[in-house]
């Protein structure tokens, strides 16, 4: 077939073809606007229309402390990545010490573990509401985050070891180099990707335990009461507030570890 009509819409359907950023942008406003008049054309109570979801954002934003939520839910987020990061870290460098190598390797396997039942635990481990949303997070993130690491450093070719012993390099120099320093890069991938299970856990660990608020419990509330327009609208604004994180994590990465776009 060599018709112009359809050598112009071969490329779009054809799969690892590459496209221009303008012809990507007009894909992306075709497709957007498409889902926004298929979406405003709905006619059903528990699925609000665009034009119902805008009012709800202002009504949440004046009257309910929307963005006050959010800040309270992202400082708490910011809070337990890093604690979790800090532990992921040093319990999954510990792969590569042979008597303690089981430490990581068990860890990972409390991903299973759910955390309703593990609340009246950390509850009775921590003095306070915040603490205990805190470890909450950190528990659920830390588990992750030291399986794929774990799974990184395993994946390391053995010929990066053998070029640091040629080096001259001891056993502790070559874990610095190829390790901790060779592996950064990916450690940041996984802290970035943390991010996005953290706003998928946040709401239900601000539901356990309400004192101190957050866009979690602004959002069981509403849903309590069938409100959902104002479900929805919550529901956009941490969807927006986690792509913008995303994409400034992202915008990091490239401006300190510009090597790793060339990482396979």
């Amino acid at each position: 077939m060599n018709r112009p009509g359809w050598n112009k819409i071969k490329p779009l359907i054809t799969p690892n073809s590459i496209l221009s950023q303008t012809a990507l942008g007009w894909l992306f406003g075709i497709e957007a606007l498409a889902v926004l008049l298929l979406w405003s054309s709905t006619n059903l109570y528990y699925f609000p229309t665009p034009y119902e979801i805008f009012k709800a954002l202002g009504v949440l934003f004046s009257q309910f402390n929307l963005a006050g939520e959010l800040m309270t839910s992202l400082a708490l987020s910011l809070e337990s990545i890093l604690i979790a990061t800090a532990i992921g870290l040093i319990i999954t460098y510990l792969i590569k010490i042979p008597i303690l190598k089981f430490i990581p390797v068990v860890s990972s396997k409390f991903r299973f573990l759910t955390l309703v039942g593990l609340t009246f635990v950390f509850q009775r481990m921590m003095p306070d509401a915040h603490g205990t949303k805190v470890l909450l997070l950190v528990f659920s993130m830390s588990v992750f985050f030291i399986t794929s690491m774990v799974s990184a450093i395993q994946a390391i070719p053995v010929e990066e070891f053998n070029l640091a012993r040629t080096l001259r390099m001891n056993e502790w120099q070559v874990m610095w180099e190829v390790v901790i320093l060779g592996k950064f890069d990916m450690a940041f991938e996984i802290v970035r990707q943390n991010f996005a299970i953290t706003w998928a856990m946040l709401t239900m660990v601000e539901v356990i335990s309400q004192a101190d608020g957050g866009v979690g419990v602004l959002l069981w509330r509403q849903n309590k009461f069938l409100n959902f327009d104002m479900v929805f609208a919550i529901q956009l604004s941490v969807l927006v507030l986690g792509v913008l994180q995303d994409w400034l994590l992202g915008a990091i990465k490239v401006w300190f570890m510009p090597y790793s776009k060339n990482r396979n």
